[in-house]
């Protein structure tokens, strides 16, 4: 065995043990070497700069300031459901719900 030129070449009895052996190391460093090859890719793309949370919109700018009117809004009343964070609105309303 210590004579072999070629891995390929093993067998032992009828099985040919090379083939498998060196289908084995094929297998690990082609697999390495793609593992190196999207670990370098992934590091690129992490590289880019966050700048905070965007800017809202103008709808989300409105909804923000009719939620700020209503909660100023003399009576207003806090309604909790299901858990959920306690949302304001003028006396009455819960009963739409």
């Amino acid at each position: 065995m210590a004579h072999l030129e070629d891995i390929d070449a093993l067998k032992w009895g009828a099985v040919k043990w090379g083939s498998f052996v060196s289908a084995v190391i094929k297998f690990v460093i082609i697999a390495f070497i793609l593992f190196l090859i999207v670990k370098f890719f992934k590091s690129l793309g992490e590289k880019t700069v966050t700048t905070g949370p965007p800017e809202p919109t103008s709808s989300e700018k409105l909804l923000a300031q009719i939620l700020d009117e209503l909660k100023k809004r003399p009576g207003a009343q806090t309604v909790r459901l299901n858990n959920a964070p306690p949302v304001a609105g003028p006396p009455g309303w819960q009963h739409f719900l």
